[in-house]
């Protein structure tokens, strides 16, 4: 039925270009079996960064579609949940369109405009651009579990007269596919989460077991954390026997943080993927810098794989090495754990035994310039800094972050056996505090210390209640990359029907849709600012109530 509808369609093309008529059509492709891939657009940035967004020299376009499917990630508004919420449906796909390409169709093509359309979206590096940046997302985003690793796009073209020019010009759109009713794709796991309400479901699960672990595993310092958090992940599961006897069929739901998370052995066990990024989650819950790596790992045996890890910053400020899944899998609880470049295990240096490619796709360029690991495996440092607190309102001016310094017999150390530099202590981010002992305890080595800036709350000016909506006025604050407004029903903020709606910064209102008439919705907003792939949000404001008309 398709395939017959497709050749309807071309038909009908060739017929109205010759009537000069409006003609429009549409295509999909995915990187899968063995429809085309495109080649590689976006270029590897100069520099070292954490966040896999910030590697590569994304156009606004792709960097909008990533700050959009975290939006949409959110709550039950979001597209990346209910794909009711996605900009349109055409053809029984529900789409989120990214961004358009223009031009006019030459003389010669004037009857063969589906192959001329063609042509110009396989030259385009619109194609590549969105699977990075969704690859981008997908590994600096763990929590967003139930969506799949690889998306599928979809064109759809417009070719119109222009009767001033006598020119034919064409409007290609590009999209990202929620969900394709006749082709049966999805981009969510709807194998594991069948309905919107079980990702909901699934989401207060993750809220919770985060808040649970990151309190069980959470230590004194960073190193102690990670030690403590790798065997936990260890205790509570077995890795997948199926994968391990090299027997297909494993689910998606053993490639998802949830997976680990909940603790799974067996058939049901986490893979690689399920590893590293629960690690993840629970380190930036904790605020311990922390990376997802993949590439090619070579066991004791010889035998070559793709794999998935991860690298975390330290008290140190280096960064280390720490495989879960080998940790979990014949080997010892901490063989892989907190490893330099040069640790040798199995008598196999870790940079030989681990390959980092940080390719999406194997034709793609890789997001490798990732933080470099320290050649060697860390060595805990016999003293303990407490900070004052973690957390610091933006001021304008430099902070100096509050903290005390303590020895093994936890007795405090006194300001004039170390030296102090403060980095990164003005503008919003993360903060860093390097303290270099002296005197008698010049042995101890030099440790690293981070805390938070975040930006100013913001405020409600005023809400105005429509049918079914309300048109929200915002303060201005300076200096912020956005506003993050919720609504609810619930006083509590915590129904599933509760809504997010993301203001950029060029913005100060919005209309939030979606509101039952007569009830009273509660609503709150807080700022935030975007550095190195990560959002800093400030506290909410209060809370303002409206009835809806």
């Amino acid at each position: 039925m398709n395939n017959l509808k497709r050749k309807i369609s071309k038909l009908m093309v060739a017929i109205m270009v010759v009537l000069s008529l409006d003609v429009s059509g549409y295509s999909g492709f995915a990187i899968n079996g063995n429809e085309k891939v495109y080649a590689a657009a976006a270029k590897t940035k100069k520099g070292i960064y954490e966040g896999f967004v910030d590697r590569l020299n994304f156009p606004n376009y792709a960097l909008e579609l990533y700050d959009s499917l975290y939006d949409n990630s959110l709550d039950a508004g979001g597209y990346l949940i209910d794909e009711k919420n996605v900009d349109r449906v055409e053809e029984g796909c529900y789409v989120h369109d990214v961004t358009t390409e223009t031009g006019v169709v030459p003389a010669s093509s004037n009857y063969a405009i589906e192959s001329f359309i063609q042509n110009q979206v396989g030259k385009s590096d619109v194609p590549s651009n969105i699977y990075q940046v969704y690859f981008a997302f997908y590994f600096d985003h763990p929590e967003v579990f139930w969506i799949k690793q690889s998306p599928k796009l979809r064109y759809s073209y417009s070719v119109k007269l222009n009767k001033t020019t006598g020119n034919l010009e064409y409007t290609i759109i590009y999209s990202i596919v929620i969900k394709d009713t006749y082709a049966n794709f999805d981009l969510r796991d709807t194998q594991k989460y069948k309905t919107p309400a079980d990702i909901i479901k699934a989401m207060a699960k993750r809220d919770s077991l985060v808040k649970k672990i990151s309190k069980k595993v959470a230590r004194k310092d960073s190193y102690l954390t990670v030690c403590a958090l790798n065997k936990y992940l260890v205790k509570i599961n077995n890795y997948n026997s199926l994968v391990l006897a090299n027997v297909p069929g494993e689910s998606l739901y053993t490639h998802q943080a949830m997976c680990a998370l909940e603790g799974n052995k067996g058939k049901n066990g986490p893979i690689c993927m399920a590893y590293a990024a629960a690690f993840k989650l629970i380190c930036d819950n904790l605020g311990i810098p922390c990376i997802n790596v993949c590439g090619d790992a070579t066991t004791a045996n010889g035998t070559t794989g793709g794999h998935q890890w991860n690298n975390v910053k330290l008290d140190d400020g280096k960064w280390y090495a720490i495989d879960v899944t080998w940790n979990d899998t014949g080997h010892k609880v901490d063989a892989y754990l907190c490893v330099g470049s040069e640790t040798k295990t199995a008598e196999v240096a870790f940079r030989k035994s681990h390959k980092m490619t940080n390719k999406g796709y194997t034709i793609y360029t890789g997001f490798t310039n990732q933080p470099e690991l320290s050649k060697g495996k860390y060595s805990q440092n016999a003293c303990k800094i407490v900070l004052a607190k973690k957390v610091y309102k933006y001021t304008g001016k430099k902070i100096k972050a509050a903290f005390k310094v303590y020895d093994k017999k936890k007795k405090l150390i006194k300001r004039k056996f170390y030296k102090v530099k403060y980095k990164n202590n003005k503008k919003c981010g993360r903060g860093e505090i390097t303290i270099k002992f002296k005197g008698k305890y010049k042995n101890l080595k030099t440790k690293k210390v981070y805390f938070d800036i975040v930006p100013r709350t913001g405020s409600i000016d005023s809400i105005m209640p429509f049918k079914n909506s309300a048109y929200v006025k915002l303060k201005s604050v300076k200096g912020v990359s956005g506003y993050e407004i919720k609504c609810s029903s619930d006083l509590s903020f915590k129904r599933a029907s509760s809504k997010t709606v993301t203001v950029k910064k060029n913005a100060t209102d919005t209309l939030v849709e979606g509101l039952e008439s007569g009830k009273t919705y509660h609503f709150r907003v807080r700022t935030y600012v975007k550095k190195n792939g990560k959002r800093y949000y400030s506290d909410y404001s209060n809370v303002s109530g409206v009835v809806i008309n």
